[in-house]
């Protein structure tokens, strides 16, 4: 995995150095690691925008670091990165005390999904910093199941369409989105018509489309 990772970071990197807004698919939440890694090449410091249904900030599973369930944990500990804000929150895994007070003593802006749904998107665009560039990951399963519904842990009450694909249209106008993942979509569950990687692809065209000026 080490030298697999890392040489995903040296592509990403070369990527983010000519100003390529890269589009990252995977695979599990562990895919965004080596892209977090990278972003010491945009120049200047960068907001990360996680939408999940999970935490992820465990220190590691079964003696993995940097693995599926650690991403925001791993973000925290970059000097690119300039702070975090995480929507759709409503599982409980990764979610284990240490984790939250963890997550919380960084000052990650935690917004769960409950929350999402009362105060609408504005309260969460106060929380980026404006003109930041800004790196967006999409866990599938932080979109509610009924439009996502080919993830392994399906966890009801999540965001819809309707709400985060305005929201991530108002950060691509306002931010420099320097890259984004949709991760942990499992095809094989993708019996209603593909409607997951639909989903998907109208997510990232929504964010493609609006950072076009």
């Amino acid at each position: 995995y080490g030298a697999y990772a890392a040489a995903i970071t040296e592509r990403a990197r070369h990527f983010f150095r000519q100003g390529t807004q890269l589009v990252v698919l995977g695979g599990d939440h562990g895919v965004t690691i080596p892209i977090l890694d990278a972003l010491d090449a945009v120049g200047e410091r960068v907001h990360i925008f996680h939408v999940d249904a999970h935490l992820d900030w465990r220190e590691d599973v079964g003696g993995v670091r940097r693995g599926y369930s650690s991403p925001l944990r791993w973000a925290s500990q970059l000097k690119s990165v300039s702070g975090t804000t995480q929507i759709g929150l409503r599982g409980i895994g990764s979610a284990r005390r240490q984790e939250v007070e963890a997550a919380q003593a960084y000052g990650s802006h935690l917004v769960s999904a409950e929350e999402f749904h009362t105060g609408g998107a504005h309260a969460v665009l106060a929380t980026i910093p404006g003109n930041a560039p800004i790196y967006i990951t999409i866990d599938a399963d932080g979109l509610d199941p009924s439009e996502m519904p080919a993830v392994m842990a399906p966890t009801p009450g999540g965001i819809y369409y309707r709400q985060l694909a305005p929201l991530l249209r108002a950060i691509a106008r306002r931010n420099r989105v320097v890259g984004m993942d949709i991760v942990e979509i499992a095809p094989a569950f993708d019996f209603a018509n593909g409607l997951t990687c639909v989903m998907a692809g109208r997510l990232i065209l929504n964010v493609l489309a609006a950072s076009q000026r």
